[in-house]
């Protein structure tokens, strides 16, 4: 059944709303301060299977949870990991540091034909892989259920 964008929102009104985290209810969108260890935000960082024990290690050791979402690279078919980390906003610097620190690029070949060849010949290609991308973003609610 389709529904205009203006009858979907007012539907939408007229749900329940959910619980908001009673340590937040009342707060503006960016509070000035936060309470030591509360999560702030959440990092999701992309990386190479090869360097998620060493990061996941790092990370750990600053006293944060890390959840792994396994995924597969889109150009070279090569597996990676996402990680989600929540953090508190004194440890942002510290987490940026330890991926650093732990996730390296490399250089691997790839085979690519050679064009204008009358045969179908192969050629090293370097790449270079690895490494990290990270994603931080700013936590407004947070729940455990």
């Amino acid at each position: 059944m389709y529904r205009s964008p203006a009858e979907f929102h007012q539907s939408m009104e007229d749900q329940p709303q959910p619980m908001r985290n009673p340590s937040r209810a009342g707060a503006e969108k960016r509070p000035t301060r936060s309470a030591p260890g509360e999560l702030r935000y959440l990092a999701g960082i992309v990386l190479q299977v090869q360097d998620l024990r060493k990061a996941t290690r790092a990370l750990e050791n600053l006293g944060l949870k890390v959840i792994h979402l396994p995924s597969t690279g889109a150009f070279l078919g090569r597996r990676n990991v996402t990680m989600l980390v929540g953090m508190p906003e004194n440890l942002q610097e510290r987490v940026m540091e330890a991926i650093r620190e732990t996730c390296h690029q490399r250089v691997e070949y790839v085979s690519t034909p050679l064009e204008g060849a009358p045969m179908p010949i192969p050629l090293s290609t370097p790449i270079t892989v690895g490494g990290a991308t990270i994603f931080i973003m700013d936590i407004e609610r947070f729940e455990e259920i």
